[in-house]
């Protein structure tokens, strides 16, 4: 019997979840995608695992290096403009949240993941965290008086090579030629 556990539509509408430009929207894009099939196969009853590993490999190497970007060089920036302590502190918070959930998605995939009610709860909770994040960030961020480009560095490189590299199609006329080979390796390695 196939349960409906979907998440959202298809092709989520980006500008009702509160992305502020065109990186969040493709990052909140990306994950949401990756959950939704995750969730479409819990709803199946057939194995989770391929599914599972891309979502948690995404966000493991592009929402944390976000994370970790935004703390080492954000953050502070925020912490030394005229914005109140509890907003950073909100921020920062929402940090320590998005990670406990990657490490309690992860769990549940090194666990087998055979609470397929579990693992879909996780997976919505992740990607509820991440909308509210992005929404409050945005909002903290365009509240400055510099604006969002005051204090966003350049953590997104991560997020555009990511489905450059490990998409279904590696797009090499978008990389050098050097980048390509090696991008092209990496991928056979991985088969």
């Amino acid at each position: 019997m196939k349960k409906d556990i979907q998440m959202t539509d298809p092709e989520p509408d980006l500008s009702a979840a509160g992305a502020s430009d065109a990186d969040d929207a493709q990052l909140l894009w990306q994950a949401t995608a990756r959950a939704d099939a995750l969730l479409g196969t819990l709803g199946t009853g057939r194995p989770t695992g391929q599914e599972l590993s891309a979502l948690l490999d995404y966000v493991r190497e592009v929402l944390l290096a976000r994370i970790t970007e935004e703390e080492r060089a954000v953050l502070p920036a925020l912490a030394a403009t005229e914005l109140a302590v509890s907003d950073v502190e909100q921020l920062r918070q929402e940090h320590l949240t998005l990670r406990e959930d990657i490490d309690d998605l992860a769990a549940a995939a090194a666990h087998g993941a055979h609470d397929r009610d579990q693992l879909a709860a996780l997976t919505r909770q992740l990607i509820g965290h991440l909308e509210t994040h992005i929404r409050r960030e945005a909002a903290t961020l365009t509240a400055l008086s510099g604006g969002r480009q005051a204090v966003v560095s350049n953590w997104a490189r991560a997020q555009r090579w990511y489905p450059l590299t490990e998409g279904q199609v590696i797009d090499v006329d978008q990389l050098r030629p050097v980048q390509a080979e090696d991008a092209v390796l990496n991928r056979l390695v991985h088969l």
